[in-house]
């Protein structure tokens, strides 16, 4: 009976292999030739289409452009992208085709001068990016970005796309498909992957956005940024712009009863007043820009993230006490506790559900920076949150920290820290070990042996890198050992050292006594691996050799429910300890 079970699971998961990849398609973003409203145009209109869209979707508002006697001046360029829900590539190789191709007919055509971007849900994202490298490009054919003026954003997916966004019928189904289709270790990467909630290279943009847009305001030059919105949209929320904002004031026009995918739609079947929601586009299309009307100046702010491990909480001891102390220091409002609800060894053990916290801790610092972009990070991290710090710095250049301490790293000893330092993503750090940290210890190589590389033993064994960097001053020092275990660094003792260093980025003292050497269990560390996997071999062995001797029919059951027996050991013990 278990056999049979397990045969038609592999036959399910080999039909919906089947099926994932008959829908699977690569990108092929098309560079189209510019469409001439007038016979001697000088402004070049460039259309970024939605997930699934192209010029089809945009024709009637085409066809109004055309009627208004300004689009003389105007030529038309319309980037299709070609993307769809479980199109393999990068969401950074559209938006680098659709700068190149900018690029390429302000070359073709000297004539033209002034650039209006406009981009649909994800193309809005793809149109901010495309600008975002524009401006930082070191040829000056590709730096087309002082010529824009307006970028119009129709439902632009800010913050990224919704885990729970229900755009159709399908859209659940191929969100379970976009995060479930098998990769078998294959570097197979989903455009929409990179547009969810949170995602790096949306924490990117808007980090990046915001700094940018801040150097134009204090030379005098900020384009004018409009973000129209249905009110309908079951996607993007009001509240979603806050990057937008931030140098160009309220930036949301409101188009009544419009949804997501058809807001710029003007055909009678999609709203009831095609003439009242191209007055609103033709507004902002055809206007001048006008002085852009936001705060320019922002008070200096410092704010301190406490981000804690599995097994706390928010609500935790150790982070209330620590809070209560940091708001004497940074402020009220000002240190904030990330929750992400209880978080086991087992969970931890997992990768998908280990790394799901990281999206929203970039979108939690994207937010914050887009209230006052004069804003300087200070960062406490204990075991997971040492991780969720790691791994949102690597994989989001923009981001920057001051000051950052971790307690208990779960983090490899390769861990680039000198490559975040030259990019300036951090000024100092402490790192704080103790010696008998046996998640750190043993669970973290235990990892590491059966491939998972972005977890280690540094809180134990330490990180493999220099302390000392470009300019020769310290900016990275282990405090420790400890003669605790994975909490010795959040002693009260050591919570004031912790709070002064990440206020100062000097203080690299400890609360007690500290140890020489890492102790036994560092011996333990190195071995873990090798006795991990004596262990799989001598297991495998020993069923090998059970199954030649057995003559029962049903040893393939057997077999399959002591695995799943063992299976279930390993999480429960890694679930309750």
């Amino acid at each position: 009976m278990a056999a049979g079970f397990i045969n038609k699971l592999f036959r399910s998961m080999a039909v919906l292999l089947a099926l994932s990849l008959a829908f699977i398609s690569t990108a092929q973003a098309t560079c189209r030739p510019i469409d001439k409203l007038g016979p001697t145009p000088t402004r070049l209109v460039v259309i970024t289409p939605a997930t699934g869209q192209g010029r089809a979707e945009w024709q009637a508002f085409i066809e109004a452009m055309k009627r208004e006697p300004g689009s003389a001046d105007m030529a038309l360029l319309v980037f299709e992208h070609d993307v769809h829900m479980l199109t393999l590539g990068t969401a950074q190789q559209k938006a680098t085709e659709l700068s190149a191709c900018i690029a390429q007919k302000l070359v073709a055509d000297p004539t033209l001068g002034p650039v209006t971007l406009i981009g649909h849900s994800i193309g809005g994202m793809l149109t901010r990016r495309a600008y975002l490298d524009a401006a930082s490009a070191t040829s000056p054919d590709a730096r087309w970005s002082s010529r824009v003026d307006k970028i119009l954003l129709f439902t632009s997916v800010n913050r990224g796309i919704p885990a729970t966004t229900r755009v159709s019928w399908w859209a659940p189904v191929g969100g379970w498909l976009l995060h479930n289709v098998p990769r078998f270790g294959l570097p197979v990467h989903f455009v929409l992957e990179d547009l969810q909630l949170g995602s790096d290279f949306i924490a990117d943009i808007r980090i990046g956005w915001i700094r940018h847009f801040g150097r134009l305001a204090a030379e005098g030059g900020v384009p004018q940024v409009v973000q129209f919105w249905g009110t309908q949209d079951s996607v993007v929320t009001q509240t979603d712009n806050t990057d937008l904002a931030a140098f160009n004031g309220d930036v949301v026009v409101q188009v009544p009863d419009a949804q997501h995918a058809n807001l710029q739609r003007l055909e009678a079947r999609f709203t009831a007043d095609p003439a009242a929601r191209w007055a609103l586009f033709r507004q902002h299309l055809f206007a001048p820009p006008g002085p852009v009307q936001a705060r320019t100046t922002y008070p200096d702010r410092r704010v301190l993230f406490i981000v804690r491990g599995i097994r706390d909480s928010a609500y935790s001891e150790w982070v209330s006490s620590l809070r209560t102390e940091a708001e004497k220091v940074y402020g009220p409002g000002n240190v904030i506790t990330p929750e992400y609800g209880f978080f086991t060894a087992a969970q931890f053990a997992m990768k998908p559900i280990r790394r799901r916290n990281i999206p929203s801790f970039r979108d939690l610092y994207a937010e914050q920076l887009a209230k006052n972009p004069r804003t300087q990070f200070d960062v406490i991290a204990h075991s997971n949150g040492t991780y969720i710090v790691a791994e949102s710095l690597a994989s989001t250049p923009s981001m920057q920290l001051r000051h950052v301490a971790l307690a208990a790293p779960v983090l490899p000893q390769e861990f680039p820290w000198a490559n975040l330092h030259r990019r300036g993503q951090f000024q100092a750090l402490r790192y704080d070990t103790a010696r008998q940290d046996w998640p750190v210890g043993i669970l973290c190589p235990g990892l590491r042996a059966l491939g998972y590389d972005d977890v280690g033993p540094a809180g134990l064994v330490l990180f493999g890198v220099p302390t000392h960097w470009g300019d020769g001053t310290e900016s990275m020092r282990r405090v420790g050992w400890y003669p605790g275990g994975h909490g010795a660094a959040l002693m009260p003792g050591n919570r004031e050292h912790l709070l002064s260093f990440v206020h100062t980025g000097t203080n690299f003292s400890a609360g007690e006594k500290l140890q020489d050497e890492a102790g036994s269990l560092a011996v333990w560390t190195r071995l873990t691996p090798y006795l991990l996997w004596l262990l799989i071999v001598g297991v495998v062995l020993g069923v090998w050799r059970w199954r030649r001797k057995a003559t029962h029919p049903a040893r393939w059951s057997v077999i399959g429910a002591s695995t799943f027996s063992a299976f279930v050991v390993v999480y429960l013990l890694l679930d309750a300890f």
